[in-house]
């Protein structure tokens, strides 16, 4: 049944029923909900958080009286929503839709079935299992401000309830509009958020997690604690192959290599350290990684060169930077000068071709006994518009936030340039660093398909503290696209990834450019690899002169040298315009 007031404000509740067994120990379990869109997926999901530990019996953990609400805006399209089961059991939403003051209720039930984890025989705090994932209708469309319901309870008696289920978080009470009691709604139907244990009845749910509405974006947050304020910032693209980098070319900056999408925002629990979200993800990426702190100590009164590191998926960009030092550390990042006295704040910009390092000029404040260099903080902000001073508790619309505890993130190196190129068959990778300290050594890493990975070679650090080049010859890339990265690994073991590049090869690591014979009398053989496509022969003489071109597209192929004279002589094969081979021969 279709409500005509339905652009008003729709409620969508989704309440789901799934049974079994429940051990005595669970009694006390308790769990809360959480709402997020997936960017890459294109799907909302609703997701079961445990906030206690919950037992499980032969690997199933079954409830009953279980519900979860959820709302739609006013701008969501007028549709049921598609639903595709995750866990529980089979997920549907097949019913009416009915009005409250101007409001429609859809209900999504679940078939009666068990939540099943056959490998475990418990669910520990602060796991997180994705129940279902919905569409509003069948557009995979994000609509802002999707939300949970708020869990008022339902009265006994009466026609209106004055507060929430003693089982609701009571922050939900700081919320500023209240949902419908369920004996408000039609035919008293039960719509509010639930989780009881079948057997023992005990109801478990005790609220939602960051229920202000869906966003259509990642986000990266700051990470001190409350006293330095929240600061946040949008990434315009989404991480789907999860590798720290926005995908695609969508013009999306952030700081350093790797950036984080969070749900929500994690303020440090100490005070003296910048560590929220924390996040050294898999692979051990950093996405703190924007800031390169000078040699420490650091001395009252005296200049350093701090590194910011802008990036973007976007060639030529022009990214924008922020960075503010609250050298007190009272939390107040705009009350702080720098040794000259001026505001402890710099701003700029880079333009991106891969990420650009970017030197800022500090002077340390003049000594001062509420000064500590041990307990500094940094916050850096990076966007696509100018920071100005007043944006260090800003959203940003598109960039990404880092907070830095006294001293920044010191890397063993700082990379410079690192390079792939494809010649003869090899992949050629050449690259330097520009600083470096307690730097152990390097090692080469390469992936066929910029997944897994396999140590190259090991390279011993020089011992310059100063720019130094490295380079060295894979000489048995696959066909196609190779992946190459740098691991440094610092004398305490620690270690971090430079960028990744890609070169492409022709060849397959097996067959190989052969020329043959040499010295050459008459005929010299050039062997191609197979499906090398057209490809350019050019002889020159030892002054460089070309005396020989010959076009083919067959793996075999013989020159008539009988008109050269005696001498030294290049052969080199040209593919797309560049050459791929080149070696030396003598004509007798």
């Amino acid at each position: 049944m279709k409500n005509p007031v339905f652009s008003k404000g729709i409620f969508i509740l989704v309440t789901f029923l799934f049974f079994g067994l429940v051990a005595k120990s669970q009694t006390t379990a308790t769990m809360k909900y959480q709402l997020v869109y997936n960017l890459c997926s294109n799907k909302y999901e609703v997701h079961f958080v445990a906030q206690t530990a919950f037992n499980l019996n032969a690997g199933n953990l079954r409830v009953a009286g279980a519900g979860v609400g959820i709302v739609l805006p006013a701008s969501a399209v007028d549709q049921p929503l598609t639903v595709t089961s995750v866990n529980g059991g089979t997920w549907s939403d097949p019913s009416q839709v009915f009005n409250y003051s101007g409001s429609d209720f859809h209900k999504v039930i679940n078939t009666a079935a068990p939540i099943s984890f056959p490998s475990l025989t418990s669910i520990p705090a602060g796991t997180d299992i994705l129940l279902f994932t919905f569409t509003i209708g069948t557009q995979p469309v994000c609509v802002p401000g999707v939300r949970l319901f708020y869990g008022q309870a339902a009265q006994a008696s009466g026609s209106s309830c004055s507060g929430v289920s003693q089982f609701d978080d009571p922050t939900e009470l700081t919320y500023p509009l209240p949902d419908p009691c369920s004996n408000e709604m039609p035919g008293n139907s039960d719509y509010r958020s639930s989780f009881r244990h079948l057997l023992t009845a005990t109801e478990t749910y005790r609220g939602n997690i960051e229920n202000t509405g869906t966003a259509c974006t990642g986000f990266d947050f700051g990470d001190l604690t409350t006293l330095w304020g929240s600061a946040r910032a949008a990434i315009i693209s989404p991480d789907c192959d999860n590798n720290g980098v926005p995908d695609g070319n969508g013009g999306a900056v952030w700081a350093g290599d790797y950036v984080d999408a969070e749900k929500f925002q994690n303020f440090s629990a100490d005070p003296n350290l910048a560590n929220g979200d924390d996040l050294v993800t898999v692979g051990g990426r950093n996405d703190e990684d924007g800031l390169l702190s000078p040699v420490i100590p650091l001395t009252f009164g005296y200049s350093y060169d701090f590194i910011v590191k802008l990036n973007s998926n976007q060639t030529g960009k022009t990214v924008h930077y922020g960075l503010w030092f609250d050298w007190n550390n009272n939390g107040n990042f705009n009350d702080d000068v720098d040794g000259n006295g001026m505001p402890a704040f710099y701003s700029g910009s880079g333009v991106t071709n891969s990420p650009v390092l970017v030197p800022v000029n500090v002077k340390i404040p003049i000594y001062n006994s509420n000064i500590s260099l041990a307990r500094y903080k940094a916050r850096l902000i990076v966007s696509d518009v100018a920071v100005n001073s007043s944006m260090f508790n800003a959203t940003i619309a598109n960039g990404e936030i880092e907070d830095f505890q006294a001293p920044s993130q010191i890397l063993p190196v700082t990379f410079g340039n690192l390079t792939a190129e494809a010649k003869n068959c090899s992949i050629h990778i050449a690259f330097d660093y520009l600083t470096q300290q307690n730097n152990k050594e390097f090692q080469i890493e390469y992936s066929a398909n910029g997944n897994t990975w396999q140590q190259l070679a090991t390279l011993s650090n020089t011992g310059n503290i100063s720019a130094t080049h490295y380079s060295y010859v894979h000489t048995l890339p696959a066909a196609g696209a190779n992946y190459y990265r740098i691991k440094q690994i610092d004398v305490n073991g620690n270690f971090s990834y430079s960028k990744t590049v890609i070169a492409n090869s022709i060849c397959d690591g097996r067959t190989r450019i052969v020329t043959y014979p040499n010295p050459v009398h008459t005929n010299l053989t050039v062997v191609l690899p197979s499906g090398i496509g057209k490809s350019q022969l050019r002889i020159t003489d030892a002054a460089g002169k070309l005396v020989s071109s010959t076009t083919t597209q067959t793996s075999f192929n013989t020159i008539n040298t009988s008109m050269l004279a005696g001498g030294l002589y290049q052969i080199q094969v040209y593919n797309a315009e560049k050459m791929i081979y080149t070696t030396k021969f003598v004509k007798e």
